[in-house]
């Protein structure tokens, strides 16, 4: 019995959770229904682990759930942990509790303690990885898994992994017209859950938002609501507002200013966006939730709409393939270091020989890899994509859907539909490296000539600013190259994403411009302050 030893807390703030009774068991859900409805259709008195496992292998779409029997508990996440849980277990008593909101179970187990390894994360990456949050003893489930709580024991049952199974042997256009199907078919299925509603998609001059619009286009749905944020001047913009009139689509540009967000940083809006979507874990993201913001103040946000995004198509399809691993004789040190060189860099300075030795041991654990295996290069490729997969954009990526659910909005993942995931675990590596195979079914597609004829050259200096460009050539000609980049990195200030730098003068920024990556740099470094945790003593 199971009785007073775990306690499940379900927050509805954001994404809400439906709770249903059927005397024998008990769900709570959040997202698709298509795993609690095959539940109910083979619902018996007894579950069993197998046959949560069994059901979990055909579900495609993003949804979270708990399920409580008389004698056990499972606590599902999807196969990209779109919609987070997340628990603890009180090291004495064994009681465990369990929520979709890390803060809750914070409150309830008086967790207080800091985690420094995962301050160190968030500190050089943005996020927690493995099971991890910034307190110890608050865990969170990872990508493809559920907790299955059992007889006062519980234990963590993979179900879905990011690694490559059964490996197409076909040719370039064979696998292209197999991954236009799959693409179909999920395109249907989001038409179908719009269901007549507007498509909001947040449109750039990149592949993957284009592909949407245009299959969107293709299969007849026109209620569909473009729009692009930025500078003015800004070439996204420009290539956005070309595809829209091409495809005959509204499109909209909202300016994101630098007033907007220095009033914004300060404001009790971005405090509660904030407490409510980094769930402990990660560093929240920003991506759209500022031209809604300010069209939600505008009275111009409508509620009954469906937000459909572009993430993560550049990933999935292969662009994040380090070149490093490509070359002959790589071995696990070419792994950590590929991993470290991209995600563990907001901060330089953090980048001592003490900390990588931390990273290091902990990216090993998350891959249960040991430092002296000898792998293969395709055990290497393949351990690179799925830690990104389960840490960075499960964790990172994904969890850009609370811009949304903060703001009371529906949304759909069409290139993490696990079909399309589970495609794309099939394309051999050299199918995938630069995005090879994606490319060339662009090319054949090429719906209304927007994918052989239109590539968009995009700068990170927005209008007048592009003054910068002759003057990095001048310098780069006289001082060289790092002189060159030093400058670059002193502009970015102006730059494109100018407006994530507001909420620090420039002298703030020109005095940490050299070890700073990006936004998420100082954004990580505010998150940790006001979380008590003292920056310089990580």
């Amino acid at each position: 019995m199971i009785e007073n030893k775990i306690k499940i807390i379900i927050s509805n703030s954001g994404h809400e959770w439906t709770y249903r009774d059927y005397k024998d068991f008990q769900i709570w859900s959040a997202g698709d229904s298509e795993f609690t409805r095959i539940l109910l259709e083979k619902k018996s008195k007894n579950f069993d682990v197998n046959k949560i496992k069994d059901i979990l292998k055909n579900i495609n779409k993003n949804f979270s759930c708990i399920i409580k029997t008389k004698d056990d508990v499972y606590a599902i996440v999807d196969h990209c942990r779109s919609i987070p849980i997340f628990y603890s277990i009180d090291e004495f008593s064994k009681d465990i509790i369990i929520s979709n909101s890390a803060k809750i179970i914070k409150q309830q187990a008086n967790l207080n303690d800091i985690d420094k390894v995962s301050a160190l994360e968030i500190a050089m990456a943005g996020y927690v990885t493995g099971y991890e949050t910034l307190y110890k003893n608050l865990f969170q489930l990872k990508a493809g898994e559920f907790l299955f709580c059992y007889e006062n024991n519980h234990t963590k049952c993979k179900y879905y992994d990011y690694l490559p199974e059964n490996i197409f042997n076909c040719s370039e256009s064979e696998m292209s017209k197999k991954f236009g199907a799959i693409l179909d078919k999920v395109i249907i299925d989001t038409i179908e859950k719009a269901n007549g509603r507007k498509i909001w998609l947040p449109l750039s001059a990149g592949l993957d938002s284009r592909l949407l619009l245009c299959k969107f286009i293709e299969h007849k749905y026109k209620n569909v609501f473009t729009f692009s944020y930025g500078p003015n001047n800004n070439d996204e913009a420009k290539a956005a507002s070309l595809i829209a009139k091409i495809l005959g689509v509204a499109w909209l540009f909202v300016c994101s200013t630098r007033g907007y967000m220095k009033s914004f940083f300060v404001s009790r809006e971005r405090e509660s966006y904030w407490d409510y979507s980094d769930n402990l874990c990660s560093i929240p993201t920003f991506q759209d939730y500022l031209v809604l913001s300010k069209l939600n103040h505008k009275k111009k946000l409508p509620q009954n709409i469906l937000m459909v995004n572009g993430q993560t198509g550049d990933f999935i399809s292969g662009g994040h393939i380090p070149k490093q691993l490509m070359q002959e004789n790589v071995t696990i040190d070419d792994l950590l270091e590929s991993i470290i060189s991209k995600h563990y860099s907001l901060w330089d300075t953090l980048k001592t020989s003490g900390n990588i030795t931390i990273i290091k041991q902990k990216i090993l654990k998350v891959l249960d890899l040991r430092a002296d295996g000898g792998y293969s290069q395709n055990e290497l490729i393949a351990a690179y994509e799925k830690w990104e997969y389960q840490e960075r954009q499960s964790k990172y990526v994904v969890n850009g859907q609370r811009n949304y659910e903060f703001l009371g909005l529906d949304w759909s993942l069409p290139f993490w539909d696990k079909r399309i995931v589970q495609f794309w675990k099939r394309v051999p590596f050299e199918y995938k490296f630069k995005q090879r195979l994606y490319k060339y079914f662009l090319y054949q597609y090429d719906f209304r000539k927007l994918f052989s004829n239109k590539d968009y050259i995009v700068w990170q200096w927005p209008g007048f600013m592009k003054i910068i460009l002759p003057i990095c050539r001048v310098i780069r000609l006289t001082l060289g190259y790092k002189a060159r980049d030093n400058f670059i990195k002193a502009m970015l200030y102006f730059g494109m994403y100018r407006d994530l730098y507001a909420h620090l003068t420039y002298k703030e920024f020109f005095k940490y411009y050299r070890d700073a990556r990006n936004p998420v740099s100082f954004f990580s470094k505010q998150w940790l302050v006001e979380k008590g945790v003292k920056f310089d003593s990580i």
